[in-house]
């Protein structure tokens, strides 16, 4: 897809999607987004991420999860965390564990380590609950392009989550369960953002909703009830 075209669709998309909520609308507009203090030290893509931080994680996540929201403080260790110690379960985990797609909290997904992609972005967001980051959760829907033989391709449709953040210098990076979910903070808008996570996911976005899961329940952090505020 030209760039144009993706930039078109993309803003499109943030213009109709409107409230998923009956009771109220927890969705933010990129206008909207609160920004937080990150320094360049304070980031980290994937590939950046050193035995010594990640055997250091892999210890903190020994503990309780209130530990870990004391002691993980950057954008670096939390994507750490949620790549190297949560492990993906796949697109069944929650029916199998809540009976359909739940966001369970990070006091939860600490306990089972086995989580979806939701979850993941929900421990982001929580392990820096206390550091100013807003608990913005970035969801995505769209589609990958598999080749077939004899037929060309295929595409398989998905839903994705992640969590998005916003520098003080109007930058946007992001955590999440994948390793090309770690997005170090460079684009200066979503169009440019999802942009850069497109081609690093070899995925195509067609909508995206951002929700502040934190304004939804405050509690997201510790309770035991779905935090997807598009079905409160």
């Amino acid at each position: 897809m030209r760039r144009e075209g993706l930039v078109a669709l993309l803003a499109a998309a943030s213009v109709s999607l409107g409230s998923l909520n009956d009771d109220k609308d927890y969705t933010v507009r990129e206008e909207e987004i609160v920004s937080a203090s990150v320094s360049s030290d304070d980031t980290a893509s994937a590939d950046e991420f050193s035995p010594e931080d990640i055997a250091r994680i892999e210890m903190l996540a020994q503990h309780d999860y209130r530990v870990l929201i004391g002691q993980i403080n950057t954008p670096k260790d939390a994507a750490i965390y949620c790549t190297q110690v949560l492990t993906h379960g796949g697109k069944e985990i929650d029916k199998q564990r809540y009976g359909g797609d739940f966001w369970e909290s990070l006091k939860e997904s600490h306990e089972n380590k086995v989580v979806d992609c939701d979850a993941a972005a929900l421990a982001a967001a929580g392990l820096l609950s206390d550091n100013g980051y807003p608990s913005y959760i970035l969801q995505l829907r769209g589609y990958t392009i598999i080749p077939m033989p004899r037929i060309g391709y295929t595409e398989e449709r998905f839903g994705h989550a992640i969590f998005l953040y916003k520098t003080h210098e109007g930058k946007y990076g992001s955590i999440g369960i994948n390793e090309t979910d770690v997005q170090v903070p460079v684009a200066k808008s979503l169009d440019e953002f999802l942009e850069i996570l497109s081609k690093s996911s070899r995925d195509v976005y067609e909508s995206y909703v951002i929700y502040d899961v934190g304004e939804a329940n405050p509690d997201f952090v510790y309770n035991s009830v779905n935090n997807d505020p598009s079905v409160k």
